[in-house]
């Protein structure tokens, strides 16, 4: 099963097509020789899988392990207070102060970044190409099912503004859960400023196709 991760591509029986390293995580292992306990190991993503099995497994053992050790700075375990701002911000707990204050600090939410960066990566190279970021739900690009990353990133992306507005308007106990960041939001409109309409997609994009052809 390793072998597959230790490359560029993952592919094999029942995938169809090979996917990306990045966009594939591995479930239920155990991670030895790093003084993990493994039931606080839910999952080893593999972010640059192309070294050697050891150095990838002490990798992900380092990234997953939530106190003690290398999780520590000083005697405060520090990788224990992360994941417990993670919970909170899932279960929509976390004041919005402080989770303003931590995205200060270039905070990640999720505990698989490198999947999102692989995407976004995707997302500039579709748009360079089209000059918009606004990719049917169909469309595949450098294999990967960019039209489906771009419809789910666009729902969570309404998602958040429309709970903003309400919060704003007062109402209280909101989850955060299901919100896309303000910094991936930014992220993705540097790649195409209209890549999140308020109106139906398909008119963004036939409008932006006819904008193009205009100014051409």
């Amino acid at each position: 099963m390793l072998d597959e991760f230790a490359s560029d591509y993952l592919g094999g029986p029942g995938l169809g097509r090979d996917v990306r390293a990045e966009f594939r995580v591995l479930s239920s292992v155990r991670v030895l020789g790093e003084g993990v306990d493994t039931a606080e190991c839910d999952a080893v993503l593999f972010s640059d899988a192309r070294g050697s099995m050891v150095d990838t497994v002490g990798a992900g053992a380092v990234h997953v392990r939530h106190a003690g050790g290398l999780g520590s700075v000083g005697t405060h375990p520090l990788g224990a207070w992360i994941a417990d701002q993670r919970r909170y911000y899932t279960a929509g707990t976390l004041e919005a102060s402080r989770v303003a204050e931590l995205e200060k600090l270039g905070m990640v939410w999720s505990v698989h970044p490198s999947a999102w960066d692989a995407g976004l990566d995707v997302a500039r190279s579709y748009a360079a190409v089209h000059g918009h970021f606004l990719p049917a739900a169909s469309v595949v690009w450098e294999s990967i099912p960019l039209g489906v990353w771009a419809k789910k990133n666009r729902a969570a992306a309404r998602k958040a503004t429309e709970n903003a507005e309400r919060r704003a308007a007062g109402d209280t106990g909101l989850s955060y859960s299901g919100e896309l960041p303000e910094s991936r939001m930014e992220a993705l409109a540097d790649v195409d400023p209209g890549w999140c309409p308020a109106w139906e997609i398909g008119w963004q994009r036939s409008y932006r196709l006819a904008l193009a052809h205009v100014r051409a």
